[in-house]
């Protein structure tokens, strides 16, 4: 009986892959082990390859960077919140047009703050649910349902995800204006006494 242990995902300077779909996979990989999340904030299309999708693109961390002050502010409703914590961390990815593919050429993979499984799973993109969840939640909404109820059944579908009820909450916000169609109330009234 092995007990081979699965080497750790890599993504390194000069790395190469076939197609954008098998970069992914290869991040998705490493910001799941690695508890770090990077996010797409620059790119540019590829015209010629659909598969390759992008000539170039720069994924940087998501405490990236750091929050920006707004001097129109008059301090009734300051800035909500930002993750932006002055993180260097980041990856830069392009497109070698003789070789057919894209090639990690820059990569920082240092960041100036703890990645800890905690604080990746209550990211937003983390916690996202699946498209099947969310049509049960849909259908739980419509039959009044309160979040703090849906919540359990949602956490079971999804396993050890973390669940908000502030999630369930956002797609039945969604579901509504869905179903408005950008009317306001007054209008949906009108158009049910018509």
């Amino acid at each position: 009986m092995d007990d081979q242990k699965e080497d750790p995902p890599v993504l390194e300077v000069v790395q190469e892959f076939k197609s954008f779909a098998e970069f992914e996979e290869a991040l998705q990989r490493y910001q799941k082990h690695n508890y770090c999340l990077f996010l797409r904030r620059r790119s540019n299309l590829c015209k010629d390859n659909s598969e390759l999708k992008y000539t170039n693109a720069r994924y940087e961390c998501k405490h990236f960077g750091s929050k920006r002050d707004n001097p129109n502010l008059t301090g009734e409703r300051p800035m909500q919140k930002s993750y932006k914590i002055g993180c260097k961390a980041f990856l830069y990815l392009s497109l070698k047009p003789k070789l057919q593919r894209l090639v990690v050429d820059r990569f920082q993979p240092e960041h100036n703050h703890p990645c800890s499984k905690v604080t990746y799973e209550g990211y937003p993109e983390v916690r996202r649910m699946s498209r099947d969840t969310i049509k049960s939640v849909q259908e739980f909404t419509k039959l009044k349902a309160k979040p703090i109820l849906i919540k359990p059944l949602v956490k079971a579908r999804e396993g050890d995800k973390i669940i908000l009820s502030r999630d369930i909450s956002n797609v039945r916000t969604k579901q509504i204006r869905d179903e408005r169609q950008g009317r306001s109330e007054e209008e949906m009234l009108l158009a049910a006494l018509n």
